[in-house]
């Protein structure tokens, strides 16, 4: 019987979306690290390629558009057209379906947590981990900042539900990019907690949908569009100027995580090669990408305080893609006119 012939997939910019023969591998980050990641990431690919007879391929590195090889992902039935370690920022694959039933409820993907770090977890979280196949390698945060110079009395808000208080209307801006909401997980807890009513009366208390470019331009200026409470990415608060006049608005139920996920083929999951490659994403190089842009490893998590983030078996529940884009079409539905504008 001859061989199974492989149709190689290719991203829009005509880069082969995996290599025969290579170790592959495909790494998403936030948009505002993908410039670190690739300082750090493809020099050590060049040496590790020099040492090993079977070589690293990684298409996110050679073209940098992670989201189109993770739809191109989704495609495929065929385990061998997918990376054999993967390292996602988003929900958008992870729970995606069938993605998910067939290559990580199935256990072709493994959810690889360093074994150090999972005694450090709160026992929810590494329970969920363990139910879901999910490797947790890094969490990112969501950050509500103010903008100092409006010098707004009050009332701060307490919790992230009270965003959507009538006492916070068109005091909020938040980030979005290519026709979409940012921070969908926050949309998709306050539905869960609150139900689809309150995500309508959040997007009321919304006076702009801008990138956080734009947002992070228009804190303390003389922007006539800015407002007191600016929501976006740790790794984009981490790109204000420190001359600007804002302070995050710390509350009480906590950040609003944003993970960072590791996996790993089941089949080569014991071979030295990806052991080495691991060791890469688990230290001291990979960990400042990571923290240039607000990301974390658990270990320096401070697990003493709550963290915020949606239900996970409502996440997987169904198709986080179906989930995701009803909501935030029911967001931008709900937003006056004017207010979207990216």
């Amino acid at each position: 019987m001859s061989p199974t012939i492989h149709a190689i997939r290719k991203t829009a910019l005509g880069t082969d979306v995996w290599q025969p023969g290579a170790l592959n591998l495909h790494v998403s980050v936030p948009c505002p690290l993908k410039v670190r990641l690739k300082q750090a990431l493809e020099p050590w690919i060049a040496d590790f390629n020099r040492r090993h007879p079977k070589p690293i391929y990684c298409p996110s590195i050679l073209d940098g558009i992670p989201h189109g090889l993770e739809e191109l992902m989704q495609q495929t039935t065929d385990p061998a057209e997918l990376p054999d370690v993967w390292v996602s920022i988003g929900l958008h694959t992870a729970f995606a379906h069938p993605f998910k039933q067939h290559f990580i409820d199935s256990g072709v993907y493994r959810g690889v947590t360093k074994p150090e770090w999972l005694p450090l977890l709160p026992p929810a979280l590494a329970a969920m981990a363990t139910k879901h196949n999910l490797g947790l390698l890094a969490f990112g945060f969501w950050q509500l900042v103010c903008d100092l110079s409006l010098l707004p009395e009050g009332p701060y808000p307490a919790r992230w539900a009270d965003l959507a208080s009538p006492a916070y209307h068109k005091q909020l801006a938040i980030h979005g990019c290519d026709g979409h909401v940012g921070g969908l997980t926050l949309l998709q807890m306050i539905k869960d907690t609150q139900g689809a009513d309150a995500v309508t009366a959040l997007a009321k208390n919304v006076s702009a949908v801008r990138h956080f470019s734009q947002l992070i331009k228009g804190l303390d200026s003389a922007d006539p569009n800015r407002v007191p409470f600016n929501l976006m990415p740790g790794a984009a608060a981490n790109q204000i100027p420190s001359q600007k006049r804002v302070a995050e608005v710390q509350l009480a139920d906590g950040p609003l995580m944003s993970p960072l996920f590791l996996f790993v083929k089941a089949e080569g999951q014991q071979s030295p090669a990806v052991a080495e490659l691991l060791d890469f994403f688990w230290g001291e190089t990979f960990r400042a990408v990571l923290q240039a842009g607000d990301y974390h490893m658990p270990d320096t998590m401070d697990w003493s305080q709550p963290y915020s983030f949606p239900d996970w078996d409502q996440l997987a529940s169904a198709d986080y893609q179906t989930q995701s884009e009803a909501l935030n079409q029911a967001f931008m539905d709900a937003l006056d006119p004017g207010t979207m504008t990216v």
